[in-house]
């Protein structure tokens, strides 16, 4: 909730005191699976729907979630956001100044982005179906 758009009332200080806290209690906790599912799934969807707080905000959750359970936990993560990036340079800068360069109109609003992750983002969906 803190890394969504909407989240309102958190300084960057309040916000960045509710991670620590709240890493202290997941390094504890032995379902860090479970955990590292519905936040890949969140994530996704908070990049999909440009729901996202702030991409810095983003970055140093997962550095954290990195510092507390390894590589490997936030391996996909932090591709998926790697991925959101390339895809907000590629497809939206780089067209964008594809089209004013050629003189193109295309007449209506254009906004593409592209991950990797699709199948992660399904099967998680069927889980979250089958509660």
């Amino acid at each position: 909730m803190l890394l969504q758009k909407s989240t309102k009332g958190y300084s960057e200080a309040e916000a960045d005191e509710k991670f620590s806290d709240f890493i202290i209690v997941l390094k504890h906790h032995d379902d860090k699976d479970i955990f590292q599912k519905l936040y890949t799934r969140d994530l996704a969807r908070r990049l999909i729907e440009s729901l996202s707080h702030s991409m810095d905000a983003e970055e140093g959750m997962i550095n954290r979630l990195k510092e507390a359970c390894g590589y490997e936990f936030t391996n996909k993560l932090q591709r998926m956001l790697a991925d959101w990036s390339l895809s907000q340079d590629l497809c939206n800068t780089k067209f964008t100044e594809y089209l004013n360069t050629n003189s193109v109109e295309l007449g209506i609003s254009f906004d593409m982005q592209v991950l990797q992750v699709t199948k992660s983002i399904k099967k998680l969906n069927n889980i979250e179906a089958q509660r």
